[in-house]
């Protein structure tokens, strides 16, 4: 704000109305003689407000026959409009506000209602408003930057003969044929050429979304398919025989194509999407990606890669642009374990060759950096949305070339000290596998090589084939029997099935196994809203129970009496549901079997409980796996009181998971014993000791845990005089 003393206080005033005239292309004190004034309230936005000055452009011949324009550019002003401009921005300005849109995705309103809070902080005075303005010299100065950082001013061909792409800032790690990578890449021998394969990752995001403002026509991107995002022409082409543009919304998100290892946007890699996220937008944004690529060899990472990828090279015959020769696809990693076992093997980035500690989630991570920009790009036309995009893009891409050194430098130190450990480990575990198993050691390893080799054709050595039966493999076939049974009989009954029976009753068990758990020595700790989750799991436990009574006069008619006696005579203790004898065919011995059950209800049961052994082994191993995840957190993340307490408390859940899994399986083995008496599956399903329930370096994370919470100790004795709590 500028203000003037008239003698008894201070009064808003302009450098206008004190006397202020600017000559342009001369030094400061000197007038032109053949001055051309210019608007007397020539409006200039500064970074410390919104002012109005008096000009004058030079009409002699030290302008060198510069126009109205040119002048003001020479002076570092950028004027509003080429014709008779009677505005501008100052390049500190807008170059100030390019970082702070860039890195604090600060919007152009904001920024400029910032400059007349600047200008006048009570917001009473009337300010030149120059919004509309300011946002177009602010998208312009976007452009203009990109073209110059690009060089497209020394190229006599001028921005108008910019290829596609050709302004994004590239990856200078990845492989690159001609640029990075030796002479003779091409004649690698098969256990090399994993050097040379390049490995990008695909996604979609959804929150880049664009309503119905302005048009193409009216709003043309500035350097859409330059840098980022696909060119239109082909692209809208390319779309036209699948879908119609959706109600509201222009665009619905965008499509991203990334370098997987160092988190590049890759060149014509974005495109938006107008119906979610089709496999003809996927395609187009991912073969515009590839242009130009000389590497035979790729490795995609998409978090649908396993439907994604089937009949892609059908497809993509349809389109104007090649693919590499070989090509392999791969889930990201935090998204494998949500797809169905099926997928794990095959798309697992941990079986791929070369593939390192490459996670796959990079486009998550540059998501992240871009939502920042969503709100403000989501009411913009479609042209300066692409323009403000592709700015964003190439601003994280050249953040990670100027810091590619360290980064680098960091991977390697930790790549060095892990190979030494790893390496250790792994020769370690190798040759006390071949000691113990030399024949089917020398059998893994040829098929692995057989498949690295060949993967076409070849079963994966790494998945893991269903070996055992699941229990919903067992209702299928229980249920196939009794459709048959029920088609054969001349009337059909309504009372339910011997095996949903036996399903309710095993599913009562497994309800009253984690009532135990949940209230073993808490009797007296409880609160009252603990309490009465207590009673109400007790009262639908009781439920339950009562009705796989009713259904057991049915099924096992001689049993009702047995059930009388036996609570007649029992214990307040046992009264409670979870304590509760079932009376199901496993419950009775040898002889009380042959009176109370019929060999197909036993035969059915045993078939259950067989399958369930296998389900809740599978089920330790998962909670052991993640126990020993959580471990390993925790050591290397949580540091401090409170936030050990709260991991100690997410700890104690899993520790619960993996007692019910460990009981129920003792449970299913001892009924099934019950059922069927010793014989071979005792091998398969062994008995589980304490000691068994481990997972795999387990012992060394609680050595580790253990020195920890010693340091804790000693820290809290060195703060409480020598006491330490815990």
């Amino acid at each position: 704000m500028v203000e003037t003393w008239t003698g008894a206080f201070f009064k808003r005033t302009s450098l206008a109305e004190l006397g202020l005239t600017i000559q342009l292309c001369h030094p400061p004190g000197n007038v032109c003689g053949h001055r051309q004034a210019g608007r007397k309230d020539f409006t200039v936005i500064h970074t410390n407000g919104i002012h109005t000055v008096s000009l004058d452009f030079c009409g002699c011949g030290l302008s060198n026959g510069l126009d109205r324009r040119q002048q003001l550019l020479h002076m570092a002003w950028w004027p509003a409009t080429p014709l008779d401009p009677q505005s501008a921005a100052t390049f500190q300005c807008l170059d100030v506000f390019h970082l702070l849109s860039l890195r604090g995705k600060v919007t152009g309103y904001d920024y400029y209602k910032s400059l007349e809070l600047a200008t006048d902080g009570t917001g009473l005075s009337s300010t030149p408003n120059r919004l509309s303005s300011f946002m177009m010299m602010a998208r312009q100065w976007r452009h203009i930057t990109m073209m110059k950082r690009a060089g497209r001013g020394h190229d006599p061909s001028g921005i108008l003969g910019t290829a596609p792409g050709e302004c994004a800032v590239t990856c200078p790690a990845c492989p690159q044929p001609g640029v990075n990578l030796p002479d003779d890449w091409e004649d690698a021998p098969s256990n090399r050429s994993w050097l040379y394969r390049l490995i990008v990752a695909m996604d979609a995001n959804f929150r880049l979304k664009n309503r119905l403002r302005s048009s193409k026509t009216k709003d043309p991107g500035l350097n859409t398919g330059m840098a980022y995002f696909v060119g239109d022409d082909g692209y809208e082409e390319h779309l036209e025989g699948y879908m119609d543009q959706a109600e509201g919304l222009r665009v619905t998100g965008v499509g991203g194509i990334f370098c997987a290892r160092h988190e590049f946007w890759r060149a014509c890699g974005l495109g938006d999407l107008q119906k979610g996220e089709r496999y003809c937008n996927m395609d187009y944004i991912f073969l515009s990606s590839l242009v130009g690529v000389a590497n035979k060899a790729l490795l995609v990472s998409y978090d649908i890669a396993c439907q994604w990828s089937k009949n892609l090279m059908s497809r993509a015959r349809e389109l104007p642009f090649s693919l590499p020769a070989v090509i392999d696809f791969v889930v990201p990693k935090f998204h494998l374990p949500a797809h169905r076992e099926s997928c794990h093997a095959p798309y697992g980035l941990q079986f791929k060759t070369g593939a390192g500690q490459t996670d796959g989630e990079a486009p998550e991570r540059n998501w992240a950096d871009m939502n920042g920009a969503a709100a403000s790009t989501k009411e913009m036309g479609p042209g300066a949305r692409h323009d403000t995009l592709d700015d964003h893009c190439g601003h994280s891409n050249w953040r990670k070339f100027v810091g590619m050194g360290s980064l680098l430098r960091r991977r390697l130190t930790v790549a060095i000290k892990e190979a030494g450990e790893q390496s250790e480990i792994y020769t370690d575990f190798t040759n006390a596998l071949t000691t113990d198993h030399p024949a089917t050691m020398a059998q893994w390893q040829q098929e692995i090589t057989d498949w690295e080799e060949h993967p076409e054709g070849r079963p994966n050595p790494y998945h893991r084939p269903k070996t055992n039966l699941t229990m919903a493999d067992v209702r299928l076939e229980l249920a196939q029997q009794e459709n048959v049974e029920v088609e054969e009989q001349a009337t059909a009954s309504s009372q339910p099935s011997p095996s949903a029976f036996l399903l309710l009753g095993l599913r009562i068990e497994g309800m009253q196994l984690k009532l135990r758990l949940e209230t073993r020595g808490e009797r007296s700790g409880r609160t009252a809203n603990q309490a009465a989750q207590v009673q109400e799991s007790r009262t639908a436990l009781l439920r339950l129970i009562r009705r796989l009574r009713a259904e057991q006069e049915l099924h096992m008619p001689r049993v009702p009496a047995v059930i009388d006696t036996d609570e007649s005579a029992a214990s307040n203790t046992t009264r409670r549901p979870e304590a509760y004898k079932l009376y199901l065919p496993s419950d009775f011995n040898a002889d009380e079997k042959e009176e109370f059950c019929t060999p197909a209800l036993i035969d059915m049961e045993s078939k259950l409980r067989y399958a369930a052994m296998g389900e809740t082994l599978d089920e330790v191993r998962h909670q052991l796996r993640f126990r020993t995840y959580m471990n390993k957190w925790k050591i290397r993340n949580v540091k401090g009181q409170r936030p050990n307490t709260r991991a100690r408390a997410a700890q104690a859940k899993i520790e619960d998971g993996v007692k019910r899994a460990v009981e129920a399986y003792r449970l299913h083995r001892k009924l099934y014993h019950s059922l069927v008496g010793d014989g071979p599956w005792q091998q398969k399903f062994r008995e589980l000791q304490d000691e068994d329930v481990r997972g795999l370096g387990e012992r060394l994370v609680r050595e580790l845990e253990a020195a920890s919470d010693e340091r804790t100790r000693e820290l809290l004795r060195s703060r409480n005089g020598g006491v330490a709590s815990g």
